[in-house]
């Protein structure tokens, strides 16, 4: 994050342990309310299998996959959410700083705790 110098110059505040904003409302994101559930729900093999027709191991394939073709340096996921598929992917990753951004601040706060 910003000890790494992704936002080098950035006006960030601190709007939880290792969550930082800028330019958004203290509130965060529509998503704040019910990112637990949305995490549940999301998180669920069952619905990934009948809504998208994925397996969860999917997300995490294509997570690595990025990750190996990407060239050397941070990498931007925008939209994050919880990291409920990537979490795993992203701490094996030591060789680059990952910068995670998503609107819903109770969603940064459930992948920081993954993490």
């Amino acid at each position: 994050m910003a000890e790494h110098g992704l936002l080098a110059g950035a006006d960030l505040r601190i709007v939880a342990p290792h969550i930082y904003a800028i330019d958004a409302t203290p509130e965060g994101g529509s998503y704040d309310h019910s990112a637990g559930l949305y995490d549940a729900v999301v998180g669920n093999p069952l619905y990934n299998r009948l809504v998208w027709g994925v397996t969860v191991s999917a997300y995490a394939d294509a997570c690595r996959a990025v990750l190996d073709r990407a060239p050397p340096g941070p990498l931007l996921d925008l939209g994050c959410g919880t990291l409920c598929f990537t979490a795993d992917t992203y701490v094996a990753a030591t060789d680059r700083p990952i910068l995670l951004v998503d609107r819903s601040i109770a969603m940064l706060q459930i992948a920081r705790d993954r993490l």
